[in-house]
């Protein structure tokens, strides 16, 4: 198990882009490889302010897909909403979870990491949410969880609960196969990539996408459920998602585009 991150996970800046270990050509981002080098949504900032975030590949992104979004893919572990099985002093950076009830109750050691854990008290007040940077390979169903900081209030154990996010960057897939109405978009694709391949997902900053084109006046972006880009005309009212804004607007479009979702 680990107390901290056992992969780096700070900020990366344009003086020092990712290193690419997968041949000759230092693409950086622009490569993917099966070894996981980052902790999962490690960001890349260029010097222009283009986002990139660090993510595991659910399944494989083909030709057909690099210009549609990736979305975070519905995550067994959010529903791992339970009661605690044991009491937690405030102080505590390690925290004891039992995983019954989710849809999964297998946990390999740091698959968490880069996650969160949500504690919440029968009372609802001195709630308390952390980032996880790492676990244990769970014994039955249990699994120590360990926190970025310290837990500011103590919890009683059963009568108080916990619920966990897994890292959603360490499942991304293509919403052009698979998206629907309750997905939401995280990203552009960089690169076209096998299933389980690590790669960088665009979430900010001047990129391009499949479009239809807009009405003169039109200047907002927004999401299909499939991925691609829709003017304000032809959204779903309630069902598509804001992605940013145009950056030629009017029927002579471009198909590069302002990116506006993570930064």
């Amino acid at each position: 198990m680990s107390k901290h991150f056992t992969k780096p996970f700070n900020p990366i800046g344009w003086q020092g882009s990712p290193h690419d270990f997968s041949g000759d050509n230092n693409l950086g981002i622009y490569a993917t490889e099966a070894t996981q080098r980052f902790v999962y949504g490690t960001r890349y900032l260029t010097w222009d302010g283009r986002v990139y975030k660090y993510a595991n590949a659910g399944a494989a992104i083909t030709t057909a897909h690099v210009d549609y979004a990736v979305y975070w893919a519905a995550d067994h572990r959010s529903d791992w909403y339970q009661a605690l099985p044991a009491a937690i002093t405030a102080g505590d950076t390690s925290v004891l979870v039992d995983l019954t009830g989710g849809s999964s109750e297998t946990c390999d050691e740091d698959e968490l990491a880069g996650g969160y854990v949500f504690l919440m008290k029968l009372a609802l007040a001195n709630q308390c949410i952390r980032q996880i940077v790492g676990n244990t390979k769970n014994v039955s169903t249990e699994t120590i969880i360990y926190l970025e900081a310290p837990v500011s209030h103590a919890f009683t154990k059963t009568t108080d609960h916990f619920e966990i996010l897994a890292n959603p960057w360490a499942d991304i897939r293509s919403s052009y196969a698979t998206g629907t109405t309750t997905t939401t978009m995280a990203g552009m694709p960089v690169v076209t990539c096998a299933a389980s391949s690590k790669t960088w997902i665009q979430t900010w900053g001047i990129c391009r996408g499949s479009w239809v084109g807009p009405a003169a006046t039109e200047r907002s972006l927004y999401y299909h459920a499939n991925g691609s880009f829709a003017h304000y005309a032809d959204i779903a009212a309630g069902t598509d998602q804001v992605a940013g804004v145009c950056i030629l607007p009017g029927t002579d479009h471009s198909a590069f585009f302002m990116l506006q979702l993570s930064i």
